[in-house]
């Protein structure tokens, strides 16, 4: 959400970023996004995304914009915190942070599919999604943005044909609960990872 209110959506197969405003009038924000996938809002008020087909994490401005951050970043989703932009490369197995700069570091993880990212109310554990487990896992966020202690943190269910979740996004609220996009609905998390609630 932005400061007026607005919300934000991506329409990855036309390469198109729209904006919603607080009274509900829907237009075109970006007209071509480099097949934008992820995207959020940062602590600046400006709009992060990652755009998959130009492998390049961008931000834009209230007027649409673009400010390219960093370049040859294969990227899936993304994480805007006060220390910088966490994304994911898939291809790759990898959680990639980078600092506002464009200064990056990588992070090799477990994930068959790394997708959706969250972070924690208090920006202490980072939440990803694998969509080929049936498991989130989660890393502890240093004080200079790295990645550490991977473990397996929320059990999602699958259909009973597959041991596949399909997770994709993620979002937290301000209590800590976890909502996870999955091929069977929406999951909802509570702090320790336990699903309370599918929205299907």
């Amino acid at each position: 959400e932005g400061h007026g209110g607005e919300a934000y959506f991506v329409d990855v197969p036309t390469s198109k970023i729209y904006r919603v405003s607080s009274e509900g009038k829907v237009e075109v924000f970006v007209e071509d996004s480099g097949r934008a996938s992820g995207l959020m809002l940062g602590p600046d008020g400006n709009l992060y995304a990652a755009q998959s087909k130009r492998e390049r994490i961008v931000k834009y401005d209230a007027m649409g914009n673009e400010t390219i951050i960093l370049e040859n970043a294969p990227c899936n989703d993304l994480l805007v915190t006060p220390k910088g932009i966490y994304f994911t490369d898939p291809k790759n197995h990898l959680v990639v942070y980078c600092t506002f700069q464009g200064q990056r570091q990588n992070f090799t993880v477990a994930a068959g599919f790394a997708n959706g990212l969250t972070v924690t109310p208090d920006h202490s554990v980072l939440h990803l999604a694998d969509s080929n487990g049936r498991f989130t896992l989660s890393y502890q966020i240093a004080n200079d943005g790295t990645l550490q202690a991977e473990q397996a943190f929320g059990y999602l269910h699958v259909p009973d044909v597959t041991s596949r979740s399909g997770a994709d996004g993620m979002a937290t609220d301000t209590i800590g609960n976890i909502y996870v996009a999955t091929s069977i609905g929406i999951q909802v998390l509570d702090p320790l990872g336990r699903t309370n609630l599918i929205l299907s």
